[in-house]
């Protein structure tokens, strides 16, 4: 739920080599990262007390539209999972979440993907 450069050091100094993020925005399978999202965030907030859930909430709600909060669209979940995905439909609509996504062009500068499937 960091943003990507303090997750990159946490994960850093964790030794972390690989991170593996479940999406199903594409395929409509709703049991994705995504979904259990905020409990990252509660879990990540019990640790590091700058991850405050308030921050990732629009008028109470968790989005990952146009209306997302810039905290939730600049955090690493939502980048990892959201990398290059409006170049599936040119629209970036999620099939899970019902929305086209709020931040559709970004680069990741600490991570890289790697394909698996």
């Amino acid at each position: 739920s960091s943003p990507e450069r303090a997750a990159w050091e946490i994960f850093h100094s964790l030794d972390v080599k690989y991170v593996l993020v479940v999406f199903g925005g594409l395929v409509g399978y709703p049991s994705d990262d995504i979904n259990k999202f905020l409990w990252m965030v509660r879990i990540g907030g019990g640790v590091f007390p700058h991850i405050k859930e308030p921050d990732y909430l629009r008028d109470g709600q968790y989005r990952i539209d146009s209306q997302a909060t810039p905290t939730m669209l600049n955090c690493l979940m939502y980048k990892l999972s959201y990398y290059r995905f409006v170049e599936t439909d040119g629209k970036g609509f999620d099939r899970v979440r019902q929305t086209e996504i709020g931040k559709k062009y970004f680069k990741l500068t600490h991570f890289e993907e790697v394909r698996w499937l």
